[in-house]
């Protein structure tokens, strides 16, 4: 009798479980449902997921939930201001306040949200001011592939269902609940981690990703962020080169305007767009997509503007929030990123972002994946704009090897809506920069987003001349050649990272193209530095015989302090620079001298015929010193009358006539910073030979003119 009893009793509760549609929230914390006996039933006071297998704390706002539903069903608390996702499908997901209960009431008060048959399923949010949505979607990766059996069951007991694999990323496992799923999301995927299956979980945040842009209308007449005074200096780069096609930068962003003239050319063959996870038709662009474009790589066609790598191919990659697979946003952005990486992206250009402090494991594996293995292991350089909320968006502050980007104004300073903060590594021009727009014309505007293309320029120039670098290779040497901002002073801070990127410094530093700057005339004492030194380069200095001591003012500067017996003599200084494990050995001839030295004064007759003129040629150590003539007042002097084709430097010659016959005495003097020498000399008329004696020799000389 017990047992058939029993055995009704489990019947009844199978139908019932079965039939009643009408399930809260609230009866999940029961303490016979064996979901939340397993993760003892969540508070709003200690919600937590998992990240890199550690619990992150969070706060659940305990009067809003997020609503899937598949359509808009007209309550009194769905509107555009509540509206979070317009989904590719049709559905939507909107935010609605709940009771303090916690109970979910259409717009009659009377009936639970959760019987209506449009509701798919019933999310938390967390935050306050700042709210982000958990979708119903959430990820899982398994340790094994053989426990796939073992956690279908595990999913199966909880009432979710696995919708299939992550497309960029097979390891990932996209799993839904709904509203008749023994819990949400959050809870769902805390719990099957727990089991102990999973290498790691993703509990699938709605994130809003958006442009870091802001709007304006103004027009400049010419492009600061490249020729200004705080602009990133890129003509001595193009002395080197202006990009190569085999170099690619993916733009993942809303769409470029391909046809635009200044773009002709341009176009990577793959292009990708999330939502239908086919090619960009040709239709779909915005203008902040074809603005990034125009910075990185507009033609110099003497038309509209110049971009930074001209040479190079755009990889277009349009980003979404949803799709028809029922993808949420973090994995669309994953599959963008996993796809430029896949096929041949050696920059991704990352001009969006979003306000918030939660992580997503898919999508951060995926910007991972590019980082060590895209470019065939030698990694992708992965830029993000840092923002325009005064801190890092996520994901750029995710991962330390990615560049985070923030924006600088036309004073030199970072502008005031940059993100700031641990993770900002560079700035670059991004308030009022021209570029060109989807309408075929140019546009002005502002914010990171478009600081963000000016360094994925610059590393595409750098790989040009060296695409051997890696990741980590690119990054250092921009951070390391940066100008600093003069308000800051050198080094890192928060608010302006290494500096304003330089494109020549880098692009130099790249190709190796280094240069010793001093003399090459050089007196007792001279310091002598590396030109576009990165701050991180070892510099072993070395020079000839004539050195007495030297002084290490820094790592790329040093002075010399010369010995030497003679007043002029030749030598070398050398460096040789090490950098990111290669080195480089450069030299530079000098010349060392004092005082000038004056060895001798020669005739050059311009007209032998006129026997009281006299063409003369100073010999001086320094050919560049101040010549002065002086005699006996019996000649006149005048500038040189001969040929004047040879004259390598014209103040060492000089014209003469003389008023009549006999002996004369003159004296020429050579003057220059370090001192002074003069020279006596005799000229006798009659017989036209010369008599010289030097102020500090005896006895006189006669020599055959």
């Amino acid at each position: 009798m017990k047992i058939r009893t029993f055995y009704f009793y489990f019947v009844f509760v199978l139908i019932l479980l079965s039939c009643n549609n009408e399930i809260y929230i609230d009866n999940l914390n029961n303490e016979n449902n064996v979901a939340t006996r397993a993760i003892k039933a969540q508070t709003t006071e200690n919600y937590y997921y998992y990240y890199k297998g550690t619990k992150q704390y969070i706060s659940i706002n305990p009067s809003k939930r997020y609503i899937i539903a598949k359509q808009n069903i007209h309550t009194s608390q769905c509107n555009a201001d509540n509206i979070v996702r317009e989904f590719a499908n049709g559905n939507i997901g909107y935010i609605v306040e709940t009771e303090a209960t916690g109970r979910f009431l259409s717009s009659d008060s009377t009936t639970p949200l959760i019987n209506d048959s449009n509701i798919i399923a019933i999310e938390s949010v967390i935050g306050d001011s700042i709210l982000l949505p958990c979708s119903n979607i959430f990820y899982i990766k398994l340790k094994e592939t053989t426990d796939i059996t073992l956690l279908k069951d595990k999913i199966a007991e909880i009432r979710c269902v696995i919708e299939g694999k992550v497309e960029t990323d097979n390891s990932w496992i996209r799993v839904s609940c709904n509203k008749y799923s023994r819990m949400n999301s959050l809870d769902a995927s805390n719990y099957l981690y727990e089991t102990g299956l999973l290498a790691d979980v993703d509990p699938g945040f709605d994130f809003d990703f958006k442009s870091s842009y802001i709007p304006s209308d103004a027009m400049y007449s010419q492009q600061w962020g490249l020729n200004g005074r705080w602009g990133i200096h890129p003509t001595g780069a193009w002395d080197i080169t202006k990009g190569e096609s085999s170099i690619t930068v993916a733009v993942i962003d809303q769409g470029i305007y391909t046809q635009h003239s200044e773009l002709n050319g341009k176009m990577h063959s793959y292009s990708y767009d999330c939502s239908t996870g086919t090619s960009v038709a040709s239709s779909v662009y915005q203008n902040h997509a074809t603005m990034i474009a125009g910075i990185i790589a507009a033609n110099h066609n003497n038309n509209m503007i110049a971009g930074i790598a001209p040479n190079i191919k755009l990889m277009n990659i349009k980003r979404s929030s949803t799709s028809n697979t029922g993808a949420t946003s973090l994995e669309l952005h994953a599959n963008a990123i996993n796809k430029a990486w896949q096929n041949g992206a050696d920059i991704i250009n990352n001009s969006w972002g979003s306000n918030t402090n939660q992580h997503s494991a898919v999508l951060e594996s995926a910007i991972n994946n590019a980082l060590i293995k895209g470019r065939n292991g030698k990694g992708c350089i992965v830029c993000f704009a840092a923002g325009n909320d005064r801190v890092i968006t996520y994901p750029g502050n995710c991962n330390p090897d990615i560049l985070v980007v923030g924006a600088s104004n036309s004073s030199g300073r970072e502008t005031s809506f940059s993100g700031r903060g641990n993770e900002l590594d560079v700035l670059a021009p991004g308030e009022g920069i021209l570029s060109i727009d989807a309408t075929g014309g140019t546009f002005t505007d502002s914010g990171t987003s478009f600081a963000t293309p000016h360094v994925a320029g610059i590393a595409a120039l750098m790989l040009s001349v060296n695409p051997n670098l890696s990741q980590e290779q690119v990054s250092t040497i921009m951070k390391e050649t940066c100008t600093p901002v003069t308000y800051y002073g050198s080094g890192w801070n928060k608010n302006s990272g290494n500096g304003i990127v330089n494109a020549t410094k880098a692009v130099k530093v790249a190709a190796k193209q280094y240069s010793i700057i001093g003399g090459p005339y050089v007196h007792a004492t001279a310091k002598f530095y590396i030109d576009y030194a990165p701050e991180g380069a070892e510099v072993t200095w070395s020079t000839g015989k004539n050195i007495s001591r030297m002084i290490y003012h820094k790592n790329d500067t040093i002075e010399y302090y010369f010995d030497f017996d003679t007043r002029m003599t030749t030598d070398e200084v050398k460096a040789k620079i090490t950098y990111l494990g290669q080195s480089v050995n450069i030299t530079l001839p000098i010349t060392i001298f004092n005082e000038p030295q004056i060895t001798g004064v020669q005739r050059i007759d311009y007209d032998p015929s006129a026997d009281n003129r006299y063409d003369l040629k100073v010999s001086c150590s320094d050919p560049n010193a101040i010549i002065t003539w002086s005699g006996d007042g019996n000649f006149i002097d005048f500038p040189y009358a001969g040929d004047a084709s040879f004259m390598d430097h014209p103040n060492l010659y000089k014209s003469v006539t003389f008023f009549s016959s006999g002996v004369h005495a003159l004296k020429v003097k050579a003057n220059n910073t370090y001192g002074s020498d003069e020279y006596q000399f005799q000229i006798d008329n009659m017989t036209s030979l010369y008599t010289f004696s030097r102020k500090d020799t005896i006895g006189t000389n006669k020599i055959n003119p």
